[in-house]
């Protein structure tokens, strides 16, 4: 049997002129107690109308906070009835105790200060997606604001106004759907209140560009200042190894065996080890000759200095972005009408292995991708170009 009913808890008071008064659910012979900062003299107490009497100071007041309590404790083991998600009075009673404003905004940002330390590039694009949710809004957003109408606006907003791409608005309503599916785990708002249960996100397929064999020869074989050289180098590393370019720029001396490279990436923290080709071990000794100690990074970019872990994410980032500035002018140099950044490095190295017939469950194991379908992607490209070769026997 299911009720509701105010008790004085006797057992909380300090002494018996003022009682602590609880709201109480009871489902299944279970019952949960909630407090409602109320103290009162047994004498004003009226047990059988659960309300103060007429006489106690601030009667009128005291019971309408008493009737709004018991009224929404009453719909909330109504909804429960209908609703096998809250099966227990424990359920209902974290729901009664939800703050009807809870900002969505201070939700997500606290989470998302939290990536700082370990993780600064997902912390600087969350923040990114949050600043823009706040620009467009104007200001700090309710949870009960997110509704479908906003986060369409929203939508529109990004692509008329921002001129975001569907990828990109898709990865940033991702991102606050993310939160939402969290706050709704930690019981903060409602499931049926996740404004995604009826926005669909879209996505468009996109090309992946990549390398052929004749391109990457063409970029091993230009002439470049040291600077450049460098940069060209680690690509041509990455073509050969699938090697992620944060891992590239922080593999260790102690991590090349004489013929692999053996470290954690940093991505996945999954251990990778990766037969290194001719040309990659050639470009590897090349740079051990600068390590001074066996911890030395390999890449001379971020070499003698000693990095925090947030330091060290805004260095990648910052090396990241330098270095896929280079490669647009080492392309231009090599003749490679392509649009170039350190990404393509891993598409040519997933599309040539399988076009040199490694398996594509092999291939997904040597670029760390934890879903085979990320790697298909790339056998889709070398079975299309199977098909145009087809096309020539008419």
């Amino acid at each position: 049997m299911s009720s509701v009913k105010l008790v004085l808890k006797r057992d909380k008071a300090k002494d018996f002129t003022k009682i602590p008064l609880y709201l109480r659910i009871t489902k299944d012979g279970r019952s949960s107690y909630k407090s409602l900062s109320i103290k009162v003299s047994e004498h004003y107490w009226n047990e059988v109308t659960q309300r103060v009497t007429p006489k106690h100071p601030n009667s009128t007041r005291v019971n309408a906070k008493l009737s709004q309590e018991v009224s929404a404790a009453e719909k909330a083991l109504l909804q429960a009835e209908d609703a096998p998600q809250y099966e227990t009075a424990q359920d209902i009673m974290r729901r009664l105790n939800r703050p009807e404003n809870l900002s969505f905004t201070a939700y997500a940002r606290k989470h998302c200060d939290e990536l700082k330390e370990d993780n600064f590039s997902r912390y600087k694009k969350v923040n990114g997606v949050l600043n823009k949710l706040q620009e467009h809004v104007g200001r700090d957003i309710l949870f009960k604001e997110l509704t479908p109408n906003l986060i369409r606006r929203f939508e529109t907003w990004m692509k008329e106004e921002r001129g975001n791409s569907i990828n990109t608005i898709h990865s940033n309503l991702k991102t606050i759907r993310q939160y939402i599916l969290m706050a709704i785990k930690e019981g903060l708002i409602e499931p049926e209140s996740n404004p995604f249960l009826s926005v669909k996100l879209k996505t468009e397929k996109t090309q992946r560009e990549f390398l052929t064999e004749e391109e990457v020869n063409q970029m091993w074989n230009i002439e470049l200042n040291e600077t450049y050289k460098v940069c060209r180098d680690m690509f041509v590393l990455a073509c050969e190894t699938g090697l992620r370019i944060s891992d590239l720029l922080t593999v260790r001396k102690t991590a090349f065996t004489g013929t692999h490279l053996k470290f954690q990436m940093r991505k996945t923290k999954e251990t990778l080890r990766i037969k290194l080709s001719s040309r990659a071990k050639e470009i590897v000794l090349k740079y051990l000759k600068g390590c001074e100690s066996a911890s030395d990074f390999i890449c001379p970019a971020l070499r003698g200095n000693s990095y925090s872990k947030p330091q060290l994410d805004k260095a990648i980032m910052s090396k990241t972005a330098l270095y896929n500035q280079h490669l647009k002018i080492i392309a231009e140099r090599a003749d490679i009408e392509k649009h170039i950044s350190f990404h393509v490095s891993r598409h040519t190295f997933g599309t040539r292995a399988l076009q040199k017939g490694i398996a594509v469950q092999k291939v997904q194991k040597l670029m760390g991708h934890s879903d085979i379908k990320t790697t298909m992607v790339y056998a889709k490209v070398v079975n299309s170009e199977l098909d145009e070769a087809m096309d020539a026997f008419g």
